[in-house]
């Protein structure tokens, strides 16, 4: 063909190469979706049958793309003229698709990694997120407030993730006090700690604790810490613990503290 001479046992190879390559992209198809399958099995989620198919032709087009480019090179057909001919449609084309394929690819680590699953509750910035989907391209998830969100996988691959749910629901919820500087210490402690112990809904597995962290402008100011069995509860039971501590205090006749600003007057300047 032109300057290039091909043989009968150049032409036989490349026929074992074609094969090969069929029979491998096969297996690379298999293998990679069993792999995801295999991983939502074991972590008993929904099994996403679009994106591992997508993952699984990913893998068989990669194979493909070696196979034949070692049966034209086995032929003396090299493509080093086409690639720089086309060299300036593929920088052109790359970044026209950095950020898809920046998804795609953080959606396979993710995936692979298994650092965010559906039904994790995370904390990505300072917005707590249910994650409902993890798809090709993006992450569905939904906000407290029951607002469906979607989100490039490459932002949430990319950024600090609280996941708070990965391996345990525990979760500490914690309250802030300031009671007068007349108040007696011992009192004080003695009833905050009374309070948080007598809440049957605390974790047995972490002992709530108090401590008595700033002497502030107007108050004496405290930090009570509980720790609680399902995060997903945080906020009733945050209102809960604050109500307990508002009402043993005041049935202790111990004063909540506010800012208050004491106003001396000289007697020798009050105008005659």
């Amino acid at each position: 063909m032109g300057q290039t001479q091909t043989t009968v046992g150049s032409l036989l190879a490349v026929v074992v190469v074609l094969v090969g390559t069929l029979f491998l992209s096969r297996y690379a198809h298999r293998a990679v979706s069993g792999y995801f399958q295999l991983v939502a099995s074991n972590d008993d989620i929904a099994v996403d049958d679009i994106a591992v198919s997508m993952y699984g032709s990913v893998a068989r087009i990669i194979v493909w793309f070696i196979g034949v480019e070692i049966a034209l090179h086995i032929l003396g057909i090299h493509l080093s003229t086409l690639f720089a001919a086309g060299g300036f449609f593929a920088l052109g084309a790359g970044f026209a698709l950095k950020n898809v394929v920046e998804n795609f690819i953080s959606g396979g680590i993710i995936r692979a990694e298994k650092t965010i699953q559906a039904g994790d509750l995370i904390i990505i910035e300072k917005q707590w997120l249910t994650v409902k989907h993890i798809g090709i391209r993006t992450i569905e998830a939904i906000t407290k407030k029951g607002v469906d969100i979607i989100i490039p996988n490459s932002i949430v691959a990319q950024s600090m993730v609280e996941n708070l749910t990965r391996r345990s629901h525990v979760y500490r919820i914690k309250a802030n006090v300031g009671v007068a500087y007349d108040s007696d210490r011992v009192q004080v402690r003695k009833t905050l700690e009374e309070t948080v112990n007598r809440l049957e809904w605390i974790s047995k597995q972490q002992a709530p604790t108090v401590h008595l962290v700033e002497f502030g402008d107007s108050s004496i100011n405290y930090d009570i810490n509980v720790w609680i069995d399902e995060v997903r509860e945080a906020r009733p039971r945050n209102s809960d613990l604050h109500e307990a501590i508002w009402q043993a205090l005041n049935e202790a006749g111990i004063a909540i503290a506010f800012p208050q600003l004491d106003v001396h007057l000289d007697k020798n300047e009050l105008p005659q």
